[in-house]
């Protein structure tokens, strides 16, 4: 592990940036956890380890902390619905929790982002490297220009017109789904773009008795959160992505009416 991450990030070695590799491979990974749920085959398991260790090699620190923070609130939540937590669980849960950050400590270009992702948040314009200080930079940025314009935004790619305007260095967008919209599209764009997540997370929810429901649920509520620290609006992916959900509830709900149906008749 450690002598191919220093010849180079994989994703970069084979062509891809390194976070869109490492999150593809995070949601091949759910998807691959959704039809283990599903039909209970070891073979699924093989692969996700797999897919695991590539996300690993990709260094992508947000895709190796993605699944593993689904699967720890799916485990909880589930064994809550059912009664079923107890300290044995509970440990183990905290368990796979503990042994993300341990990989994230052992593996030095994975500590170094992760500890610079935290010093980004921080208000001190001088706290943290080089990137940290560049991410404060972008965001507050979005934030101003989501201010000047609150409705309607400055306009698609405006952000990053925005820096060619004033001759920045590094063009690039603002490393933040959240404010990209608001300060392109505004509070308008923000609603229209984010109002298939909350369709999404509603009719999950409503049927959050079935572990499908519970499983899209967190997985929409997971992908929002982390929207906040990367841009995925034109990444065709978390698109395809935010469609398979809905085709998941869609097939699952179906498939809850057709055996109710069955169980009242008998």
């Amino acid at each position: 592990l450690y002598s191919l991450k220093r010849v180079d990030y994989f994703g970069y070695s084979v062509g891809f940036y390194k976070n869109n590799l490492g999150f593809s491979l995070a949601f091949d990974f759910l998807l691959l956890f959704y039809l283990f749920i599903k039909e209970k085959k070891i073979k699924y398991i093989s692969i996700m380890v797999f897919l695991l260790y590539i996300i690993l090699l990709s260094n992508s620190r947000k895709a190796l902390i993605f699944p593993v923070l689904f699967i720890i609130f799916y485990l909880f939540f589930s064994m809550v619905k059912r009664n079923n937590l107890n300290i044995k669980k509970a440990t183990l849960l905290l368990s796979i929790f503990a042994g993300a950050l341990i990989l994230i400590i052992l593996i030095p270009e994975l500590k170094e982002r992760f500890i610079s992702a935290l010093q980004t948040f921080s208000k001190d314009d001088n706290v943290g490297d080089l990137s940290a200080i560049e991410r404060r930079f972008y965001r507050y940025t979005a934030i101003d220009l989501f201010l000047k314009n609150p409705i309607l935004g400055t306009g698609i790619y405006g952000f990053a017109s925005y820096l060619v305007e004033i001759n920045y260095s590094h063009i690039a967008y603002s490393h933040s789904n959240w404010l990209e919209l608001l300060s392109t599209l505004g509070v308008i764009g923000y609603f229209l773009y984010y109002k298939f997540y909350l369709k999404l997370f509603t009719i999950s929810y409503k049927n959050h008795q079935t572990k499908y429901g519970l499983y899209v649920a967190i997985f929409i509520l997971l992908l929002f959160a982390f929207e906040y620290v990367f841009v995925s609006y034109y990444i065709l992916y978390v698109q395809v992505i935010v469609l398979l959900l809905f085709k998941i509830i869609n097939i699952e709900n179906s498939n809850y009416g057709k055996n109710f149906i069955k169980e009242e008749n008998l």
